[in-house]
């Protein structure tokens, strides 16, 4: 890890910062399958941010089984382009997932991409 002060950092002159050069955006919808009982989440990430190259996130998420699984696949597009998978299950109000990414650049060549895994915990296991 390398550790920075914020003021050893140069930046650019920001007075010509304008009020869209930096944001994210994320957009999504939940929608019910009742004939197949699964839930289908389709969303989209935009991101733009200081000394990072404008990128589009393109995910769907599907639960499955009164949403005891879920599976998922994102493609993200722009500098660094990569596709990414998702598995995951529930117990309760705990949630356990396993992701790979795969990346198309050249260091792809020396890598088989990325592993992760996520627990997820309720404390309020309330659904409201």
């Amino acid at each position: 890890m390398v550790r920075a002060r914020i003021d050893d950092v140069s930046f650019e002159d920001d007075s010509s910062v304008s009020l869209f050069e930096y944001f994210n955006l994320l957009l999504g919808y939940r929608f019910e399958v009742p004939n197949y009982g699964m839930t289908v989440e389709p969303s989209v990430f935009v991101k733009r941010l200081r000394n990072i190259p404008f990128q589009i996130d393109f995910n769907v998420l599907a639960h499955f089984l009164d949403e005891q699984l879920a599976a998922g696949l994102s493609y993200s597009t722009g500098e660094g382009d990569r596709l990414g998978f998702l598995i995951g299950t529930r117990f309760d109000n705990v949630r356990l997932y396993y992701s790979y990414d795969l990346s198309f650049e050249t260091f792809q060549d020396y890598s088989n991409g990325s592993h992760e895994f996520s627990l997820s915990i309720r404390l309020n296991g309330n659904d409201k």
